[in-house]
């Protein structure tokens, strides 16, 4: 089961929208096939914060996520009871029909105390259609 909301802001006159969540998941002890293996719950609490801006040619992002899962115990989990993730985007619309942006991402999960991905993207958007449709 999951419950929860979101607050949502777009900032009058400006190109800024935030907005924050909180949900919650619970998911109840999963018995495996195997009488001798314990089970283990993965409930958890999610808090999310964005923000995003964009003028003329130029757009950012920046979007932040934490998990915090009730069983500690659970041996899937490594003793990290928490995972969180950062995200920084900026992009650049160099013509109507391309962009560039790059993404960095931070944070921290169960398998890696300490994760940086980073991801550069071309996108470039083919005219073959009259716009609302082909004819």
């Amino acid at each position: 089961d999951r419950f929860g909301g979101d607050l949502r802001w777009k900032i009058s006159g400006k190109k800024l929208q935030a907005g924050f969540g909180y949900h919650r998941v619970s998911a109840p002890d999963v018995l495996l096939p195997s009488a001798k293996v314990a089970a283990f719950a993965l409930s958890h609490t999610e808090v999310r914060a964005w923000a995003m801006y964009a003028k003329d040619k130029l757009s950012a992002s920046l979007d932040a996520i934490l998990h915090r899962f009730d069983d500690e115990t659970n041996p899937a989990l490594y003793g990290r009871s928490t995972e969180y993730e950062v995200v920084g985007s900026l992009g650049y619309q160099t013509t109507e029909n391309l962009k560039v942006s790059a993404d960095l991402s931070v944070g921290a999960n169960p398998l890696y105390k300490h994760e940086t991905r980073a991801l550069f993207r071309v996108e470039y958007r083919f005219g073959f259609a009259a716009k609302g449709g082909s004819k």
